[in-house]
């Protein structure tokens, strides 16, 4: 079968760029011929007015030296024009974000193709997209009713989380639960595809670090910023009395501005900062996608967890140290709807790392069992592959 992926590949983000490469080596492993098809939204290039602009460009190689790409395509009538030309049988659509608004016209929902006579031997299905927010009750009945002709034409939908089931079925089917597989992202299962792939350690040896990623100019100009420094430097002390160094991964957008005992320099690439987050001992940070990488790669973790409900309430419990009840009824959170029922719902805080316990997180890193990380993991990818595995059966009916 040629399978074409239809899904956020382009941004200068290493999640974004390694969901594409785990789905196309995932279905390349069944045998499937896989492309995914360029399209290019303007937001894609607006990366470049907030990212290091030597890391965009890594970005950028990775994406066009490591992905398998269409000719590259702007709109919907270029859309079927690559389809008609690759002779694709299947397109999936997904993950992360891509329902999150109806943007572009609906074009994650596919209704280009839909409303395309030729193509109507092609199927569709998606991979674990998500919706976070509020859900899909503000668009207007015209948007509602064709999100749901489009989605009444897949041949097989997961999403991500129990809220994009929850939003989709609430606010476009009225209630039905036509939407019904909860569906792990695909980074998920990466780990299983890099075996090949040779870390760049820069001697740092496998397992004698910590690695950790926070927010830009974390220790610039702010009322909290020698608490930040304090709870930074009783946290490095925890971690080099342990025997360990702590190694800070940045994001592409920047560093944070404090003193590790080393910091990965520009340019990183997305294979390369997946290796640095397998190889460590754990890794405390943000972002979505460092936790699923460790995850996948068996890493104990603790998340600052900037997602979901952000409101003066949640603020103030964090601030009181009050993480448990600020996040409970978060159901927005992309985090807090990843570790749910995992058994490590209590390794991720709010968005204030610096009103935690640094023994706390320190403790919890050491007591967390790669072992126990890796059964998460396979209790993930079982059901990631059960969901393949009846996605492709659907599209063969």
């Amino acid at each position: 079968m040629k399978i074409g992926i239809l899904t956020f590949h382009r941004p200068a983000n290493f999640g974004a760029n390694l969901q594409a490469y785990s789905s196309v080596q995932y279905f390349k492993s069944l045998g499937h011929e896989v492309i995914v098809i360029d399209y290019t939204r303007s937001i894609d290039l607006d990366y470049k007015k907030s990212v290091n602009s030597i890391q965009f460009d890594a970005h950028k190689s990775f994406v066009e030296s490591c992905l398998p790409l269409s000719q590259q395509v702007y709109n919907s009538e270029e859309l079927c024009c690559v389809v008609k030309k690759e002779q694709l049988d299947l397109i999936l659509i997904g993950a992360d974000a891509v329902w999150r608004k109806p943007n572009d016209g609906c074009i994650f929902f596919a209704n280009w193709l839909f409303n395309t006579p030729e193509l109507s031997g092609v199927s569709v299905a998606s991979i674990s997209p998500a919706h976070m927010g509020n859900g899909f009750s503000l668009l207007d009945d015209k948007t509602k009713n064709t999100i749901k002709e489009c989605l009444s034409r897949f041949k097989f939908i997961t999403v991500r989380d129990e809220w994009t089931k929850h939003v989709i079925n609430r606010d476009i089917f009225g209630g039905y639960q036509i939407v019904q597989h909860i569906n792990p992202d695909p980074v998920t299962v990466l780990y299983r595809f890099i075996d090949n792939e040779c870390w760049n350690s820069n001697s740092i040896e496998k397992e004698k670090y910590v690695v950790m990623t926070l927010p830009v100019n974390w220790n610039g100009v702010s009322k909290r910023q020698q608490q930040r420094l304090r709870w930074f430097n009783k946290f490095k002390s925890y971690i080099n009395k342990a025997g360990l160094i702590l190694v800070e991964l940045p994001l592409p957008e920047g560093k944070s501005g404090m003193v590790f005992d080393y910091t990965i320099d520009y340019p990183i690439d997305p294979l390369q900062w997946f290796l640095w987050l397998k190889n460590a001992k754990a890794f405390c940070g943000m972002r979505f996608h460092s936790i699923v990488s460790s995850i996948s790669s068996g890493t104990p973790f603790y998340s600052i967890d900037y997602y979901g409900n952000n409101g003066r309430l949640s603020i103030l419990l964090d601030i009181l140290g009050l993480h448990k009840w600020a996040r409970k009824a978060d159901k927005t959170s992309k985090i807090r709807n990843l570790l749910l029922r995992s058994g490590f719902e209590a390794n991720r805080t709010g968005r204030y790392l610096e009103f935690e316990s640094p023994y706390k997180v320190f403790n919890l890193l050491m007591n967390t069992s790669r072992e126990s990380v890796e059964q998460y993991r396979t209790q993930l990818e079982t059901i990631f592959d059960r969901n393949m595995n009846a996605l492709l059966d659907a599209v063969k009916e």
